[in-house]
């Protein structure tokens, strides 16, 4: 039997409550699997069509037999059927807490590995193209990652300098998450800062000029009786309004661009949309080319 898309969603439909995708596996991804592989994958989603009889379904060879592959080709299939899943090694204690709250979910898988580089071996597999099958370049990038959650001893695993594993990170996801989401400098306050900037631009250069202004006069007033000559020759650079707008935008942009690819990566797809991330690419596209042409523009009367 070949794993085909036809097979997946035939053995997907009786077997995962949330149904199958018809966009749930790609042809190319499953040619690379031998019919053993193919095998203990369908038996597996056949497996979880009993709902009467709990199974535990062991993956097993000699080195070098594909276990790891068969495992992540396993996992991105159960991802993009919607179907939780929960990899765990009993060597680490956080992801042996994680494990523990199994106990109060329902309709979960677990996938265990005997060691720390296990686990990290089987993230690292994962065909991250796979689970964004259907969107952009710039999309399959980092979207969908929010999906995937890794947890355990970063030392241990090995994967402090891995860019792609740190993604999907537990420790790394919740501190730009909590950093995303602060009332005072988070994703959404920085796109008030924009919207407020581009709406009062000119009163922005005003307030900018002024604060620069009062504090030459600041400074000024407290070396006026020490350095009084030397205070005359210093100027403070007040910018024109082009290189001020550059300036400052490019500020603003290159923090919301950050906070953007964040939100995109660290969010799982029910809480953000294709839709939601095409947009945001559409955004930022838009603004760095506003950026553009301040760069090229900004020397120019009309922006001084």
């Amino acid at each position: 039997m070949s794993l085909t898309h036809s097979n997946l969603e035939r053995f997907a439909q009786r077997s995962c409550q949330f149904h199958s995708n018809p966009e749930c596996a790609s042809r190319k991804f499953f040619a690379k699997l031998n019919s053993s592989q193919e095998a203990a994958i369908l038996g597996f989603l056949k497996t979880r069509n009993c709902k009467h009889k709990k199974s535990v379904k062991l993956i097993w060879g000699p080195p070098g037999t594909g276990k790891t592959k068969t495992v992540a080709t396993l996992l991105s299939t159960l991802i993009q059927l919607k179907c939780k899943t929960v990899v765990c090694a009993p060597t680490n204690t956080a992801i042996v807490a994680v494990a523990s709250r199994l106990l109060s979910l329902s309709k979960e898988t677990i996938v265990c590995a005997p060691t720390n580089s296990a686990i990290a071996e089987v993230v690292s597999r994962f065909e991250f193209s796979t689970l964004f099958y259907g969107t952009s370049i710039l999309e399959r990038t980092t979207y969908g990652m929010g999906n995937i959650v890794l947890s355990g001893n970063r030392e241990r695993m090995g994967i402090t300098n891995n860019k792609v594993l740190l993604n999907v990170f537990f420790n790394d996801r919740v501190s730009k998450l909590g950093r995303l989401f602060l009332s005072t400098c988070g994703w959404k306050k920085r796109l008030e800062s924009i919207i407020d900037f581009l709406e009062n631009t000119e009163a922005k250069y005003e307030q900018h000029v002024n604060e620069l202004e009062l504090e030459r006069m600041t400074e000024d007033e407290k070396k006026k009786e020490e350095v009084e000559e030397r205070t005359m020759q210093e100027v403070v650079n007040i910018p024109t309004f082009g290189e001020f707008v550059k300036k400052k935008l490019y500020v603003l942009t290159e923090e919301l661009g950050k906070d953007m690819a964040d939100l995109s990566t660290h969010l799982p797809k029910s809480f953000i949309s294709a839709k939601d991330v095409k947009n945001m690419i559409a955004a930022r596209q838009a603004l760095h080319r506003v950026r553009y042409f301040l760069q090229e523009n900004s020397s120019r009367d009309y922006l001084h």
